[in-house]
Parts: C-alpha cells; structure tokens; sequence
C-alpha cells in the first residue's frame, strides 16, 4: 500500500545485505543490548586518547581528525586573584580584583610588583591608602596619604617605575 489506501501486488526482492545468525549477532551485542566488544577488545574505554602527552599538557586537534599533545602558550595576560573588602586589609602583591562592599581601608601593597594591576569596586566612604607610594591620579595630582574614595564606582590602577597610576 501507498498510504493512501491503493494497493499492488509487486514482487519480494532480494535482500542482499549480510545475513547475521543469532549465535553471530551475540559475539557483538549481548541480548539485552549493549556492545560486548570494541575494534580495541574494551568496552570501559569510550573516549580513545592518543598515546603520549606529558604533564601540563592539553590535546589539540586541527579540526580534520588530526590530535597532538601540545603545551599551553607561555606568557598571556595576567592571572587575577579576586577578593571581597569586609574590613581594613592591605591588598598582596597580586594583580587583584578587589571588591569593598562596606565603608573599610583598602592599603596598597608595601612592595608592589612592578607592572602589577588592581581594580577596586568601592562604595561611598571606602578609604585608599597608598601605604607609603604614591597614587599619580593625573598629571598634577598626587596622592601620598589615605583618601576617601567619594561615591561609587570602579577605579583601576598600575604599579610602573616606583607610583601606582590611575587609569
């Protein structure tokens, strides 16, 4: 039948793909449904890795079935460490996020990292202490002492040649 209620007497063909028996069926799938074997004889190992790599290294693939074990690219941006403000704390030597959600003092390292980076999320009444560097907010004004940050927002600043910079 077509379908749609027309009807034909045509001929059987021949099925021509490989005939299995039962008893060959069950070398591969076991009766209730599952692999028994895998072209590598184990059926615990469902991802296949290339032999090799070393520690710290990643697989990478070129998108046409072809994976080496590559180490990761040295240099990038920094790493940045993120950390909440609840009280009077003086920041590490770390490229830091630093997150004040109280009216505390937020010290500067003592012994900034050269090139190190902080961005700090304050609100009204945060007090910045430069501990002992100067803060260059522009070209005219430097900050040496503690200073209350007014309202809220984000500042972000760098250590570069012996000053913190606004930027």
């Amino acid at each position: 039948t077509d379908g749609n209620g027309n009807y034909a007497w045509i001929d059987q063909t021949t099925d021509t793909d490989t005939q299995l028996n039962e008893t060959q069926v069950d070398a591969f799938v076991a009766n209730n449904g599952y692999l028994t074997a895998e072209v590598d004889g184990s059926v615990t190992n469902e991802i296949e890795l290339p032999t090799g790599g070393n520690d710290g290294q990643v697989l990478k693939t070129d998108g046409s079935g072809n994976y080496a074990w590559i180490d990761l690219p040295s240099g990038g941006g920094p790493v940045w460490v993120a950390t909440v403000v609840n009280s009077d704390t003086t920041l590490t030597t770390e490229n830091q996020i630093a997150t004040v959600p109280g009216t505390s003092t937020v010290s500067l390292p003592a012994s900034p990292s050269e090139g190190q980076n902080i961005c700090i999320h304050h609100v009204n009444g945060t007090i910045l202490d430069p501990n002992g560097k100067t803060l260059q907010a522009n070209p005219s004004l430097n900050i040496t002492t503690p200073t209350s940050l007014s309202g809220a927002g984000t500042i972000h600043i760098i250590y570069v040649n012996g000053k913190w910079y606004l930027l």
